[in-house]
């Protein structure tokens, strides 16, 4: 995700839905670990966020952890 792209206001992370999947959080790289929130209509895990300022423009890697209800994790 680039500051360069991300368009003014709070940006949205999403993650599709996929069968059995309960729970996605993300590790954001400024330090913010977040639980993403279950939308059932459009079937995706979303949340907003805020970068902090004085990050520099460019690409950053935000990790994504997924809960499967057999326990799996990704």
């Amino acid at each position: 995700m680039s500051l360069s792209t991300i368009k003014p206001g709070d940006p949205l992370l999403e993650v599709p839905g996929e069968p059995d999947l309960v729970e996605v959080v993300a590790w954001y790289p400024f330090g913010e670990l977040r639980k993403l929130e279950f939308d059932p209509e459009s079937n995706t895990f979303s949340d907003r966020f805020l970068v902090p300022r004085g990050w520099e423009d460019r690409g950053y890697r935000i990790d994504i952890f997924k809960r499967y209800s057999d326990g799996r994790q990704e």
